[in-house]
């Protein structure tokens, strides 16, 4: 099994004004839902997701998940 890609979902409150802050640090929108709260977000080969639904309290242990993308399972 190789691994091809690692990319971050990152929670946030809401989804427009981290848009921007991201914009505003050179990423582009790639894929947008808002809907769901979710976008996917790339600056050259770095590639990150926002997602208002995984936004946890602040006692929480996650703050974030990491997708695993492989050639196979």
């Amino acid at each position: 099994m190789k691994l091809e890609c690692l990319i971050p979902m990152l929670p946030g409150k809401h989804l427009p004004r981290s848009l921007e802050f991201y914009q505003r640090l050179g990423f582009e929108v790639e894929n947008r839902k808002d809907a769901w709260g979710w976008a996917m977000i790339r600056n050259g080969e770095c590639r990150l997701m926002l997602d208002q639904s995984i936004t946890v309290a602040h006692d929480a242990t996650r703050q974030g998940v990491l997708c695993l993308y492989t050639d196979k399972i």
